[in-house]
């Protein structure tokens, strides 16, 4: 029987990873303009700078670099940025990419996680201007919009969301063309603390003194507030991980009293 697996998601910090885009792209821009071949970051995702032309038939839009803007934020410091010459289109290069219709052209930002992590991106857009961050699965032609953003006429960072390894990512303005400065990327440490169905063994050490243990219980996390007692059947303190997250609280007394 397949028993599911407790695991713990930490953010493992020591391996966060700020990419520049105006450093990275160099070459990339360098050899195709237009449409320059994606970017593979080791351990983090592939950077994807699609076709920049906004129409079918257009050939002359193309992704620049530039240090005209430059941005020194809590997620890195950036001394230049990338943008591109035509407006964010869909397959069809017809109308405006949406959650439903996703941008295959144009001044868009996409990037696909190989890892599983939390993730912001720096930019600046203009006042007024509303720009989009969709997700979609692999093979998906639909995506899922996880949040909008109203650019100021200023450099600015996206709220910290949630990146699913395997998924792509699209970040983009609707109708307008935004300066991207690069992102940072956290990922996520897994650790499994049981699996469900495998027998618990609790070793209560009290910290000091002549004291010895008087009750052993857990609480899952879905349930903290009942107390489920632990009996000691000879061979210690045993319980059955159940299919949920534990806490398991000691109480010791004083053995001489």
């Amino acid at each position: 029987m397949t028993r599911p697996e407790l695991i713990k998601k930490e953010l493992n910090t020591a391996a966060s990873v700020t990419w520049k885009a105006y450093d990275e792209t160099a070459n990339a821009i360098a050899a195709n303009a237009t449409d320059p071949d994606p970017i593979t970051i080791d351990g983090v995702g592939v950077v994807d700078l699609p076709n920049n032309n906004d129409s079918a038939t257009a050939t002359d839009k193309k992704w620049t670099r530039g240090t005209s803007y430059k941005f020194d934020s809590s997620i890195g410091n950036f001394t230049g940025s990338i943008s591109g010459g035509g407006n964010p289109r869909p397959s069809s290069f017809s109308g405006t990419p949406s959650a439903t219709n996703l941008p295959a052209a144009g001044t868009v930002f996409e990037f696909t996680a190989a890892a599983d992590g939390q993730m912001q991106i720096a930019y600046f857009a203009g006042s007024g201007k509303t720009l989009y961050l969709l997700e979609s699965e692999p093979n998906a032609d639909k995506g899922t919009q996880l949040a909008t953003f109203t650019g100021a006429n200023a450099n600015a960072i996206t709220d910290v969301f949630e990146v699913k390894a395997g998924n792509t990512y699209y970040f983009f303005g609707g109708a307008t063309k935004a300066q991207y400065f690069g992102f940072k990327f956290v990922p996520y440490n897994y650790t499994i603390l049981g699996v469900a169905g495998d027998t618990i063994k609790v070793n209560a050490t009290p910290e000091s003194g002549n004291y010895v243990v008087d009750t052993v219980t857990y609480a899952t996390a879905t349930e903290p507030s009942n107390s489920i007692p632990v009996v000691d059947n000879g061979d210690g303190y045993t319980f059955e991980m159940p299919n949920d997250a534990v806490t398991v609280n000691a109480t010791f007394v004083n053995s001489i009293i």
